[in-house]
C-alpha cells in the first residue's frame, strides 16, 4: 500500500469515527487504563484520588448514563441506536442487550429498572452542575434522542427524564444537608470532596437498591477533605477501595502543557503534588499549616517528677470534655504534650460524656502522683452559668473546686491570635533547634486535630474556622497563651478573683 493510500484509509477511519461519535458518543467511549478499575470495580464505594485533568467528571458522567441505561453502551459489540414504538431515535432497552453488559447494584444482581441516579458536585450549582456536569452529559448524549429536562432554581435538584422513564438528577454538596434525606438512589457520582453532614444522607440512600457510589476527587481542600482523609482513607473500612490517578494517566492531554502547568512557580510543591500526582498533602486549607510530624511529634517517654506540669481542659455539656497534660519546660518557653483524654478515637463520636464526679476521679486516677502545677480551662465555659428553664447552674469551675481541681480561666480565648501562636509554635526555631510545641506519640486524637483542622468555605465564598478538630487544638491555644505564674498556692480557686474580673 502506498503512502497516499494509507493517508487516505486513514482519513476515512477518522471520518467514520467522527460519524459515530456524532450518532452515538457515549457508545464509543475508551475508559484510559488508570480509568478501568473505577469503571469495573465491585466494591460499594470506590474513590478515585487523582490529579487534574484525569478525566474524573467525564468518567463519571459516563458511569452515571450507563446506569440510567442499564448497560454500557460502549462496551457493547457494534451498539447502534434504534427506533423505538414512538418512532423516535432511542438506546436499545436492556433487555436486547447481552447481560454481561449490564450495569450491576453493589451486591452484583442487576441494577433496577428505571433508574433513580444522582450527580452530585462538590462545587457550585453554577460550577459543578451548570458547567462541568451539563458539559460532560452533552458531549457524551447523542443530537438525536430526546429527553425532558427539569432544570430547577438555585438551590433545588436539575432533573432529566430518559425515555426508559429513568431520572438522572444533578446536585450540589453547597445545598442544605436536609435536601438529601429520603431521597433512594441506584448509583450515585460524586466529583469532589463533598462535607460528611451531606455524604451521611446520600449513602443512607443506597441502602435500599444496593446502590453503588463512584467519587473521584482532586485530594485538595478544606474541612471537607480532612473528614474524608480521617473517616475514609486512614480508616480500616471494607467498603471502600481506593485508585490513585495522576494527570499522566490520561493519554490524550498534551505532555508539553501538562509540564509547563506543574512547573509553574506559582504552584507550592504541596499543591504540585495534590493537582499532578493525586496526593494527600498538607490540606489546603489547614489551620495550623506549620505542624510538620517530623518536627513537633517525638516518641513517647517518661517525663521526670520534678519537671513542672500543666493541665488543660475544654469542657462541653454535649460531648466529652477534652484534656490535654503538657511538661512545662523553661518558664514556659516550651511545652511537650505527653497524655490526652479521651483515650478512643475521639472524632468518632462514640465516647459519652461524663459527669464532673467522673470526670474528676477521672482526672485524679490518670495524674496518680503526678504534681500539677497548673490547671486551666476554657475561658467562656469554664465561668458560664448555665440557665435552664430559669434555673442557674453551677460552673464548671466551681463544680470541679469541690473536688479540689482548681482551675484557671485567665487565658486569651481569641482565636485568630491562638491560631497565630499555633504556628509560631510548631516552627522550629533557628537558635534552640527545637519547636515551642512538642507532642509525644501517645496523644494521637491531637496529632490528627493539628493535621486536620482546616477552613471550611460558606455559601459566600467566605471562610471561617470549622468545628471539626477544634477541640484538641483549643487545648492548645489556651496552654500557649497562658502566663504561668511563678508560684501557686495549691488550695487557692480563682474564682473569686474571676468574678471581679
Amino acid at each position: 500500500m502506498s503512502r497516499r493510500q494509507e493517508m487516505e484509509q486513514f482519513a476515512r477511519l477518522l471520518e467514520e469515527q467522527t460519524r459515530r461519535n456524532k450518532i452515538c458518543p457515549i457508545a464509543n467511549v475508551e475508559p484510559h487504563e488508570g480509568q478501568v478499575p473505577f469503571v469495573d470495580g465491585t466494591a460499594p464505594i470506590i474513590l478515585a484520588l487523582c490529579g487534574n485533568r484525569w478525566g474524573k467528571s467525564f468518567i463519571n458522567m459516563c458511569l452515571l448514563i450507563a446506569y440510567a441505561l442499564g448497560y454500557y453502551p460502549w462496551k457493547v459489540p457494534d451498539f447502534k441506536l434504534i427506533r423505538n414504538a414512538e418512532g423516535k431515535w432511542d438506546f436499545p432497552p436492556r433487555s436486547q442487550i447481552d447481560s454481561k453488559y449490564w450495569t450491576r447494584r453493589s451486591d452484583g444482581l442487576p441494577s433496577r429498572l428505571p433508574a433513580n441516579v444522582l450527580f452530585l458536585s462538590g462545587l457550585s450549582l453554577s460550577r459543578g452542575i451548570g458547567e462541568i456536569a451539563q458539559k460532560a452529559f452533552l458531549e457524551l448524549w447523542p443530537e438525536s434522542v430526546e429527553y425532558k429536562a427539569y432544570l430547577g432554581t438555585l438551590g433545588v435538584w436539575q432533573k432529566l427524564v430518559l425515555q426508559n422513564k429513568s431520572q438522572i438528577y444533578f446536585g450540589s454538596a453547597l445545598q442544605s444537608g436536609m435536601a438529601w434525606e429520603g431521597f433512594n438512589s441506584d448509583y450515585i457520582s460524586i466529583d469532589e470532596p463533598i462535607p460528611r453532614r451531606v455524604f451521611t444522607p446520600v449513602r443512607r440512600g443506597t441502602i435500599d437498591n444496593c446502590a453503588p457510589i463512584r467519587w473521584s476527587m482532586t485530594p485538595i481542600g478544606d474541612a471537607n477533605m480532612a473528614w474524608i482523609v480521617a473517616d475514609i482513607l486512614d480508616s480500616d473500612r471494607t467498603d471502600v477501595d481506593v485508585i490513585r490517578g495522576t494527570s499522566w494517566d490520561n493519554p490524550t492531554l498534551d505532555r508539553k502543557a501538562l509540564h509547563d502547568f506543574f512547573n509553574d512557580p506559582t504552584l507550592t510543591e504541596s499543591e504540585r503534588r495534590a493537582r499532578e500526582l493525586g496526593e494527600v498533602q498538607a490540606l489546603g486549607r489547614r489551620v495550623v499549616s506549620t505542624f510538620e510530624s517530623n518536627i513537633n511529634v517525638i516518641p513517647t517517654t517518661v517525663i521526670d517528677p520534678d519537671v513542672p506540669r500543666l493541665l488543660v481542659a475544654d469542657p462541653h455539656h454535649s460531648k466529652p470534655t477534652v484534656l490535654i497534660w503538657f511538661a512545662v519546660l523553661d518558664d514556659g518557653e516550651r511545652l511537650i504534650a505527653y497524655r490526652e483524654w479521651p483515650e478512643g478515637d475521639f472524632n468518632k463520636g462514640k465516647i459519652p460524656p461524663q459527669s464532673t464526679h467522673d470526670l474528676a476521679g477521672t482526672i485524679k486516677m490518670l495524674e496518680g502522683k503526678e504534681s500539677i502545677e497548673w490547671r486551666v480551662c476554657d475561658p467562656s465555659f469554664g465561668r458560664q452559668h448555665a440557665k435552664v428553664l430559669g434555673d442557674t447552674f453551677r460552673s464548671f469551675q466551681e463544680e470541679m473546686s469541690d473536688y479540689g481541681l482548681y482551675f484557671d480561666t485567665r487565658t486569651d480565648n481569641d482565636v485568630e491570635r491562638g491560631i497565630q501562636r499555633l504556628r509560631d509554635a510548631c516552627k522550629m526555631n533557628l537558635t534552640t533547634k527545637r519547636p515551642r510545641l512538642s507532642i509525644m506519640r501517645s496523644c494521637p486524637n491531637l496529632i490528627k486535630s493539628l493535621n486536620l483542622w482546616s477552613y471550611e468555605e460558606m455559601t459566600d465564598g467566605r471562610l471561617k474556622v470549622s468545628e471539626q478538630y477544634k477541640d484538641h487544638c483549643d487545648c492548645l491555644r489556651y496552654a500557649l497563651a497562658y502566663d504561668f505564674p511563678i508560684s501557686m498556692d495549691k488550695g487557692f480557686s480563682y474564682l473569686d478573683q474571676d468574678e471581679e474580673e
